[in-house]
């Protein structure tokens, strides 16, 4: 094989280890780790660290068919926050009226949605 050729392989697995088909691997069965395989999946440095901050006074549940500022994940445009006027129940779950369930693409299946509470009038 020429250098070129050896070289690009060697950048192809650094980058993502799976592109040219069958992986490359080190001993009998073990994969080599490229870039794609840190970064991305459920474990990967995006999903696993950088997305999942913790938030104050806020919360997450299972919506119900009544809650201050609720947001439905991915949040892509503005549509998707919206301010209510809180009830309290004594629930563990967000009461939330069957009309404004399609600006949140929400059903009653499971989803979840969070609550974040302002502690100021600046806020």
């Amino acid at each position: 094989m020429c250098k070129e050729k050896l070289l690009q392989e060697a950048v192809d697995t650094l980058l993502d280890n799976r592109i040219r088909g069958q992986p490359m691997r080190y001993g009998h069965n073990k994969d080599y780790k490229s870039f794609s395989d840190v970064i991305e999946g459920k474990e990967g440095r995006f999903r696993e660290t950088l997305l999942g901050k913790l938030v104050d006074y806020s919360g997450r549940s299972v919506i119900v068919g009544h809650p201050v500022l609720l947001n439905r994940g991915a949040t892509l445009h503005r549509l998707r926050i919206d301010a209510f006027q809180p009830i309290l129940v004594q629930r563990c779950f967000i009461c939330l009226h069957p009309l404004v369930c399609k600006g949140f693409n929400a059903d009653f299946d499971g989803d979840q949605m969070v609550v974040h509470v302002p502690l100021s009038l600046e806020a």
